[in-house]
This record gives C-alpha cells, sequence and structure tokens, in this order.
C-alpha cells in the first residue's frame, strides 16, 4: 500500500498555514517527510538535525519549531534530554 506523503488541500486551505512564513514551513515539511504512516509521535528531530536538514542557523529553528506549536501545526509529545 502507499502511503500519501503530501500536504492535503485541507491544510493547504487554513489561516494557520496560509500565514506561515516560509522557515516554519519548510520544518513542517522536513517533520512530515520524516511520518512513515506508524511513527506518529515518534518522530524525533532535534534542533541540530532540524537547522541542518532546512539550511538554517540552530539558533534559529527554535523558534521556527515554537511557531508551528503555537498555530497547532505540531506538538511536543516528550521533552528534550541531553
Amino acid at each position: 500500500m502507499r502511503l500519501r506523503r503530501g500536504l492535503p488541500e485541507y491544510l493547504q486551505a487554513t489561516k494557520a498555514w496560509a500565514t506561515l512564513k516560509p522557515g516554519p514551513r519548510a520544518l513542517y515539511i522536513e517533520r512530515k517527510r520524516r511520518y512513515t504512516g506508524s511513527n506518529n509521535g515518534r518522530i524525533v528531530l532535534s534542533h541540530c538535525t532540524a537547522a541542518e536538514a532546512i539550511n538554517v542557523s540552530r539558533n534559529t529553528v527554535g523558534a521556527y519549531f515554537d511557531d508551528l506549536a503555537e498555530r497547532g501545526l505540531t506538538a511536543m509529545t516528550r521533552a528534550p534530554t541531553l
């Protein structure tokens, strides 16, 4: 069975998506790319890895995670650890 991993039309039609800046959009797409269909709630993506994947500073990507969470487009299921 082939899973659809693209951005659904209903998401693109929301105000939350329409007003999202390019950086957080890129992060959302990177997180979506890592979704396999069975790992919801278990997608591990550190700030360092995310920053490297979307080609921004590690210090920049934190605000992108916050923006996605504020808009309800992502949620942290486990607190970060060192």
